[in-house]
């Protein structure tokens, strides 16, 4: 995160009890937990001529060092404008705050809102690039970053509980299956009540207009059905551990459409009362094939990503081009 002090700021602490605050927030700056600029540079010059050596070094280079610090950032990196304002503009990319809820949100680690936060976080991950991974796993060891957990149909309830508080919901991201049984349902139009004949739910249907509303630019909704939806074939077939051999090569005689929708953990029999949602996207298997691959691999498949956790993934490129894009709305939040 960058963040801009405005000179007036500066002025409205200096030589009062206050100017505790700016230690607090150098001191963050220090600690690489954010990029700091002063507007104009000059403008904190006579406090730090004003306070100890030893603070004063550690200060100076921080700021002497953003612009290198911010090259590492995200192209559109959220910035925190602090400045004497009396309405806090609660605003992303950027925000304007006055230095009290500025400091609220600095200290605040940034929080990832997942339906599993163990599965879920370590998939995220495992589809990082390496020097993402590295960057996380930094803020995670000094710990400015956490995994939350959601519990499935639970997570609208504990995303509403973050937002409540300005400073944490600016400090959220978000990250949930697509529940899509067709390519089409991922239309911006598709509504689970245009299904006829079907179970008409889809729980991240709604957890989507949420997402839209409060965290527009900090959600990855996935385009396949599961995180096991993204599993390699060599990964898929050390998570299967040597069982369901006829269905793991069902599975990938299917089309990817065909393979990014199916029910990975439960399989067709589970999918029976979503009959209509489906449509007719399995009609060309053979029906060995179909037979086989009724039951799915097992309600344990997304351990894999967590046992398999020092190993890198030979994803394919749709995964990697998803990845691409959706991972940078989390990275410019650090």
């Amino acid at each position: 995160m960058i963040v801009i002090v405005s000179e007036n700021v500066v002025q409205a602490v200096v030589g009062m009890p206050d100017a505790v605050k700016l230690h607090r927030l150098l001191g963050f700056a220090c600690e690489r937990r954010h990029v700091v600029y002063f507007d104009p540079p000059s403008c904190v010059d006579a406090w730090l001529a004003s306070i100890d050596p030893g603070s004063r070094e550690g200060y100076q280079k921080a700021i002497k060092n953003a612009g290198r610090e911010a090259k590492g950032l995200e192209k559109d990196a959220a910035m925190l404008r602090i400045d004497q304002i009396e309405t806090p503009n609660w605003g992303d990319p950027e925000a304007i705050l006055p230095l009290d809820d500025a400091l609220k949100v600095l200290g605040q680690k940034l929080g990832f809102v997942l339906e599993n936060a163990k599965h879920d976080w370590h998939f995220l991950l495992k589809i990082m690039s390496k020097s993402q991974r590295e960057r996380i796993q930094r803020a995670v060891d000094a710990d400015w970053v956490e995994s939350v957990h959601g519990g499935g149909a639970d997570i609208v309830a504990q995303l509403k509980t973050r937002l409540e508080h300005p400073h944490i919901a600016l400090r959220t991201a978000l990250m949930f299956d697509s529940d899509r049984l067709h390519p089409d349902e991922l239309a911006p139009e598709w509504s689970p009540n245009q299904i006829i004949g079907s179970k008409r739910h889809c729980n991240a249907y709604d957890w989507e207009i949420l997402a839209q509303q409060k965290l527009p630019n900090r959600y990855w909704r996935l385009q396949r059905r599961f995180i096991e939806s993204y599993m390699p074939e060599s990964e898929l077939s050390k998570a299967a551990n040597g069982t369901a051999l006829a269905a793991f090569a069902a599975f990938w005689r299917m089309s990817a459409n065909q393979r990014w929708f199916y029910n990975m953990k439960e399989g067709f029999e589970k999918d029976k009362i979503h009959q209509g949602r489906k449509r007719d996207l399995y009609s060309d298997l053979l029906p060995a094939d179909d037979m086989a691959l009724q039951t799915g691999f097992g309600d344990k498949l997304a351990r894999h990503y967590v046992n398999a956790v020092e190993r890198e993934f030979d994803w394919d490129d749709a995964a990697l081009e998803e990845a691409r894009i959706n991972l940078p709305r989390f990275l410019r939040l650090l």
